[in-house]
Formats: structure tokens, sequence, C-alpha cells
């Protein structure tokens, strides 16, 4: 088991995965690595589960402490998330195609004419 904190922070997401394939997939090592609940997202297709933790106020104050610690235990649904993954891969693949053209068309459309599929008419 390797405990990893933020250590993805400096990385670009391509070779942050491959980390973290060579570990899980190449080396066997279960890996918990911790990251902001902001920053999970490019690799919610590698992890199973996911533990958020929040900190909130007491009611009651124990000594010193009046905070409590919630923990939520998210399992993830790995074939799922790849489909969504996927999905939004083709709707962006779309996109730039549609953009691009666009650009190669040899009428230009008027000013604030312009959609992501060419010319409003009329």
């Amino acid at each position: 088991m390797v405990i990893v904190d933020e250590a993805f922070m400096h990385m670009d997401e391509s070779r942050s995965k491959s980390v973290i394939n060579y570990l899980t997939k190449t080396l066997g090592l279960q890996l918990i690595f911790i990251m902001p609940t902001s920053k999970p997202g490019p690799f919610l297709d590698l992890i199973s589960n996911q533990f958020v933790f929040s900190k909130i106020p007491s009611l009651v104050t124990v000594g010193e402490i009046n905070t409590r610690v919630l923990v939520d235990r998210q399992q993830l649904n790995q074939e799922r998330i790849s489909e969504l993954w996927e999905q939004q891969r083709r709707v962006i693949r779309k996109q730039v195609a549609l953009d691009f053209m666009d650009e190669l068309s040899p009428w230009p459309c008027p000013s604030g004419s312009r959609t992501s599929r060419g010319c409003l008419s009329g």
C-alpha cells in the first residue's frame, strides 16, 4: 500500500495517470492518494472508492475541540465513468470538426450570425 499526499499537484494529467497505472497495475500496489475535493475529476476512471472528508462546527465542545469530521464513502462505477468520458470525447471531437469546417467556409458570416453549425440564415 502506498499513501500519497498531493503528489500529482505538479504533474500533468497524462503523467499522473501513467504513474498511477504503473504503481497499481505493474507493481500491484494499492494506492491511496489525497487531494482537494475539486481535483479528482480526471482520475475518477482509475479509482474505485472515494472518501470525502468534511470538517464542520460541532454543537458540543469537547475540551478544546469544537469541530467534527464527517466522512462520506463513495463507491464509483468505473464502467459508467468511462462511458461518460468517452461520450464527452465524442461531443468535443464533433464540435471541433464543426468549428474547423466553419473556419474553412469561403463565405464569411455577417457579424453576430455565426453558430456552432454555421451562419444563421435569413
